[in-house]
């Protein structure tokens, strides 16, 4: 539930998205926990492969199951504090998402939305480990989960060491 620029810098330290924008070029985009896709005809499916071996910096392993969570988290969140959820309801509903495999998930658009694929490395697009959120308060429609806001862990390149409330945010190296 973050749509401002300093949230947004700090979510990308800490979690990764299917794909992410080439350096400070934001019409090329390049893999990141997917390593390619695909997109139907008619613009409506879309078809992510995802890396395999990758982590979570809980050790827990990375799944098209945490893809799916997360993206239907958005969803069910409906991000009550920002409203950044919109950016995904605009072309995506729970029913979006499907696991094919392990490593494979395919996007139903609601809508075709030529814009698809520039929504994915932005917050909403953070990809969550599945069994942590659960293990920490789940998913409640219409609510933030509060301990995840205050101990978020992805697969991203840092983790939070510690976050003293408008003092410091501290992070180490995954």
């Amino acid at each position: 539930d973050a749509y401002d620029a300093e949230s947004t810098d700090l979510i990308s330290q800490i979690y990764d998205t299917l794909v992410t924008f080439q350096g400070n070029d934001s019409q090329t985009f390049s893999p990141c926990l997917a390593t390619d896709w695909t997109v139907s005809n008619d613009s409506f499916t879309w078809t992510f492969h995802l890396r395999h071996n990758v982590k979570f910096s809980n050790g827990n392993d990375f799944t098209a199951e945490d893809v799916k969570y997360s993206f239907n988290r958005v969803l069910l969140m409906r991000a009550p504090e920002s409203g950044v959820d919109w950016i995904f309801g605009q072309c995506m509903d729970s029913n979006s998402t499907t696991v094919i495999d392990d490593y494979t998930v395919h996007i139903k658009l609601t809508q075709s939305y030529g814009g698809f694929l520039s929504l994915l490395p932005y917050t909403i697009g953070a990809i969550v480990d599945k069994d942590y959120v659960d293990e920490n308060g789940g998913v409640v429609a219409g609510q933030e989960n509060e301990w995840m806001k205050l101990n978020p862990m992805g697969t991203g390149p840092y983790t939070l060491d510690h976050w003293t409330r408008a003092t410091e945010i501290v992070l180490n190296k995954n």
